[in-house]
């Protein structure tokens, strides 16, 4: 039997103090400015990761775990392992000004270095 989903969509919210602008090389800034079709697909990718890391059971206890048989928890594993390498890879290419060209650093850690970018405790440059 087929299930039909009807799934709304929304821009995500940038947070950041009420009147703050925030830049680029902030996270949020940087998702909402992806092209939709971008965001979907990273975001399908993440989602299909959790579920693999829940099929798991690895953060279980072993009479909560869906899967109880130990090849198809491991094949499970193996799963969000490639889930978790191809999202890191897809996020880097998608935002280039976060992480840089492939095999570069981004622009602004010339700037952070120098002092003239700082980071907060929650890893946010400004």
């Amino acid at each position: 039997m087929a299930i039909a989903l009807s799934i709304q969509t929304r821009q995500p919210c940038a947070a950041a103090p009420f009147g703050a602008v925030l830049t680029s090389l902030h996270p949020a800034a940087a998702w909402a400015g992806l092209p939709p079709e971008t965001r979907d697909a990273l975001g399908t990718t993440l989602v299909d990761l959790v579920f693999q890391d829940f099929l798991s059971g690895a953060a279980y206890a072993e009479e909560d775990r869906v899967l109880t048989d130990d090849g198809q928890r491991s094949a499970a594993i193996e799963r969000a392992e490639r889930l978790l390498n191809r999202i890191y890879d897809d996020v880097a290419a998608a935002l280039p000004a976060l992480f840089g060209p492939a095999g570069e650093n981004p622009a602004w850690v010339e700037d952070y270095r120098a002092g003239r970018l700082t980071m907060s405790n929650e890893g946010v440059l400004s």
